[in-house]
């Protein structure tokens, strides 16, 4: 990991890939593609995370796929597609990946994309901008039986898109861009109950758009475009609220910018990633941190020149994804490796050559995803944002 030679790891898609998730030595992509690892595979593969190549599993899609779930042996699917392993399938589908067989699960996601997808226990729950699933009524999100694939009677009615989705609880929290979830007006973040599908008194009001949550003991960090929260209170593009009511806390490091894309908690130190200039009136170049505790500004720094799509700490190394070509003034293009602490460049160089939008470990191993076709030199798959 810290000479940052790339590994035998070579998947080469042939277009955009949208998400990952892993299993084992398994990585799991979906997207835009159709020839990935060295085979044909449209839209969904299955790639070997040792030599980067295809397996046997050839699911198919006819149409993008954004969103993968794993929960025991089975991969859910969702997206924008119709068929899947020459089988109808309205933008969510189930494989055995024991078998690489699709399953008869076939709730049918109507009128719009599915964003995003998480499984508890027996039920997945889904966000996007569809608008029914498996007949019934149910606007952008949804809660569906793993066993019948019929979606369940929660019922929570987004009336815009979401984004993410987080489950807490007895809960489920959402945020994205939609004025009313469960019954009452909510702007563009909420929470309702898991049961009755009714929003309950979580209301953090924001005025535009959101794009991620984190959760931290009893307060939530939202990051997105917004520049208000409670209706009035100034909170640029990031806000910590209460986890039962929405109401900001005190806690307000002040962002100068457009966008908080990624955050990432580590003890009591939370990491930002964007399009900003500075953090509690310290200069920060699209990437910073704060102290949890007193709200201001770590001296972690890395003053990256563009944005920052996305984070990952691995020991004490914070890799940076984004579009920026500098981190400190000097070239790592779009990825690069900092020290967590100080935000100073280690001698991990990987430079990639167009926009990094996500990182996933796997044990000793880094994946990176974003729209660049080759990466130290070498040519790597690619990956658009999954932020819309």
């Amino acid at each position: 990991m810290s000479t940052g030679v790339l590994t035998a790891f070579n998947p080469n898609a042939n277009s955009s890939v949208q998400a990952l998730v892993i299993d084992g030595t398994t990585l799991y992509a979906g997207g835009f593609f159709s020839f990935i690892g060295g085979a044909g595979r449209n839209r969904v593969a299955a790639i070997n995370t040792t030599n980067g190549t295809a397996t046997a599993f050839a699911a198919g899609a006819d149409n993008a796929v954004y969103s993968l779930a794993i929960s025991g042996t089975t991969l859910y699917i969702g997206g924008d597609f119709s068929t899947i392993g020459l089988q109808p399938r309205e933008r969510l589908a189930a494989y055995d990946i024991s078998t690489g067989l699709i399953k008869s699960f076939d709730p049918g996601a109507n009128g719009g994309v599915v964003y995003t997808l998480s499984t508890s226990g027996t039920t997945l729950y889904a966000g996007g901008a569809f608008l029914s699933m498996g007949g019934f009524n149910r606007q952008r999100i949804a809660a569906i039986d793993l066993t019948t694939g019929l979606p369940t009677s929660f019922n929570a009615a987004a009336s815009g898109s979401v984004y993410d989705i987080l489950l807490n609880g007895s809960e489920l929290y959402a945020i994205g861009s939609f004025a009313s979830i469960g019954g009452s007006p909510r702007n563009n973040a909420g929470a309702v109950d898991l049961t009755t599908g009714l929003a309950t008194s979580f209301n953090p009001n924001l005025n535009t758009t959101g794009y991620k949550m984190v959760k931290n003991n009893t307060t939530l960090y939202l990051g997105g475009n917004f520049t208000t929260v409670n209706g009035a209170t100034s909170r640029p593009y990031f806000a910590e609220v209460d986890i039962a009511t929405g109401a900001a806390t005190s806690f307000n490091p002040v962002i100068t910018g457009t966008t908080v894309y990624t955050m990432l908690l580590s003890g009591t130190t939370l990491y930002l990633g964007g399009t900003f200039t500075s953090i509690g009136g310290q200069a920060r170049s699209n990437a910073g941190a704060v102290d949890t505790s007193t709200g201001l500004p770590t001296t972690f720094d890395p003053n990256a020149n563009a944005s920052v799509n996305d984070m990952i700490l691995v020991n004490n190394n914070i890799y940076l994804g984004g579009n920026f070509s500098t981190i400190g003034g000097i070239a790592r293009s779009r990825f690069g490796a900092v020290d967590a602490t100080t935000g100073a460049l280690n001698s991990f160089i990987n430079p990639a050559n167009n926009s990094v939008q996500r990182l996933l470990m796997d044990g000793s191993k880094l994946h990176m995803g974003g729209q660049f076709s080759s990466s130290n030199g070498s040519a790597y798959y690619s990956r658009t944002s999954l932020c819309p």
